[in-house]
């Protein structure tokens, strides 16, 4: 726990304790993998996050258009002006 304490907990059961469960079975998951592995994860959540962003922006260009307003131009090219 951040404060040092320690706590035995079932994953099946974690109750307040499961975001810290959760970040540990995560951490476990990558920890297990091998390097080549943990490579191909690296560029698959690049992958999912560049697809991701890309529809963000899509969604954005379609709004401003049916609303009428210009894109909002910002560190990403996100949103539309109010």
């Amino acid at each position: 726990m951040p404060d040092g304490e320690r706590v035995e907990v079932r994953t099946k059961a974690p109750m307040r304790w499961a975001p810290y469960v959760g970040a540990a079975v995560d951490f476990a998951s990558w920890a297990f993998l091998s390097p080549a592995e943990r490579l191909s994860a690296i560029r698959a959540d690049d992958d999912r996050r560049t697809f991701i962003e890309a529809e963000i922006s899509r969604t954005n260009r379609f709004t401003s258009i049916v609303a009428g307003r210009p894109l909002e131009v910002g560190t990403q090219g996100l949103g539309f002006r109010r």
